[in-house]
């Protein structure tokens, strides 16, 4: 049983812009630990109906959740 509510959500996770799509398509595996987007974080972007704003906020939000930690 899914509530309608969730539903609605991952039914927008349909809406970010292509090159968007395609860049989550293609991220790295995760091998250990968490995958460092997730899809509550996504949910904001796909709100977005702007694609030039939710390319901002993907870049935004890859550079804050994919840094390389400093050696």
């Amino acid at each position: 049983m899914v509530m309608q509510p969730r539903i609605t959500q991952v039914m927008n996770l349909l809406h970010p812009a292509p090159d968007i799509q395609e860049e989550i398509l293609f991220l790295p595996r995760t091998r250990t630990g968490h995958d460092p987007i997730h899809e509550k974080q996504m949910r904001r972007i796909c709100q977005e109906p702007s694609f030039a704003r939710q390319r901002r906020m993907w870049q935004v939000l890859k550079r804050s959740r994919m840094e390389e930690p400093a050696a």
